[in-house]
This record gives structure tokens, sequence and C-alpha cells, in this order.
């Protein structure tokens, strides 16, 4: 009987100890580590990312069919929806070699109210084939599209976004320094 008094006690000092280290670990961690800088970075001001500097230069609110219809190239990207709307928000960015070394990051996220969307790879080497051919120099500008989907926000939000009164940010990396431009200033697609 004693021995297996003694087992239970063991087993629970044991498992005591366990939690004990697992919180000690915890707030070490949570008191040590570092948060990354934030640089929120407004419209039309440039930052630098992996070597290359970006700026946005303007963006645009389309509605889906309106884009396609004045992008027939694009034509092959354009799904037939029956119960989802969608406005696609086109940004046009300046890219600037500031090093030796720079590549584009594909992975720009663009993040609104809760929500983040990435881009289509392959809607982005069509709109931008200097990045695929190879002339692509400093100060040359891209597009990047974003598909803002009417089913993943609530109806509030969505008046928000077809009445242009959302602010978008593309996020530039996220560790040891998170970079953010801001989209604030946006035109109907199709209006010049």
């Amino acid at each position: 009987m004693k021995k297996y008094n003694l087992k239970k006690i063991c087993i629970l000092a044991v498992c005591i100890l366990i939690i004990i280290l697992v919180i000690c670990r915890v707030s070490y961690v949570t008191k040590n580590a570092r948060v990354p800088d934030l640089n929120v970075v407004p419209q039309g001001d440039s930052v630098v990312y992996k070597g290359l500097g970006y700026r946005i230069v303007d963006a645009a609110l389309w509605e889906y069919d309106y884009f396609f219809e004045q992008n027939e190239n694009l034509n092959r990207y354009k799904e037939e929806l029956i119960d989802n709307e969608i406005m696609l928000l086109v940004v046009e960015m300046e890219i600037t070699k500031e090093g030796d070394n720079g590549y584009i990051d594909y992975y720009m996220p663009i993040k609104y109210f809760y929500g983040f969307n990435g881009v289509s790879p392959f809607m982005f080497a069509d709109m931008n084939p200097s990045l695929v051919d190879g002339t692509f120099h400093s100060g040359d500008h891209i597009y990047v599209v974003y598909e803002i989907y009417k089913n993943s926000l609530l109806e509030s939000q969505w008046s928000d976004v077809v009445n242009f009164q959302v602010e978008y940010r593309i996020l530039l990396g996220s560790y040891p320094e998170k970079n953010e431009l801001q989209i604030t200033d946006i035109r109907r697609g199709g209006a010049e």
C-alpha cells in the first residue's frame, strides 16, 4: 500500500514540476521575445525591402466583369461565379533597386478588415511581362491584382468596399521588421 502511494506522489510531483517548467518558459519567452518593428508607409512614400524600394503609385478598385471587359488578354483568369460578387483592387507600384542584391518578393498579401488576400502568381506574371522576359529595370512599374470577395465580408464591410471607405495595407515581411504600405487614395477602375 505504501509503495502504491509513493508511486502516486512521485508521478504527481513530476507532473507539477513539468507544469512549473512550462510556466517558467512561457514567462521567459513572453518577457524577452522581441515584437517585430512596425513600419507603416503612407501611399506615395517608399520603403526598402530586400534591396528594393517599393512605392505605391496608383490604386484602382474595379468591378469584376468590367475589369475583364477592359483587359481581354486576362480573360482566362475570369471565373463565372453565380452567388458571389467580387471587386478587384489593382495596385500600381514603382520598384527601384536600392542595393547590390535585390529581388521582388511575389508574396505581397493585402490586409483589410480582418482578412488577408494573396496575389495570383499567374495573373501577376501576365500583367508584368517585363519581370518574366527579363527586361524589367529599376524605376519600372508593376501591377498587382487583389480579389475582394463579398461572401467573406459582412454586409456593412462590403458596403464600405464598394463605397471606397476601406484602408488597405500591403504587407512586406513580418520579422524582424513588418512593413505595411497603406493604400488610402483609391480611384474607380476604368476612370482616368
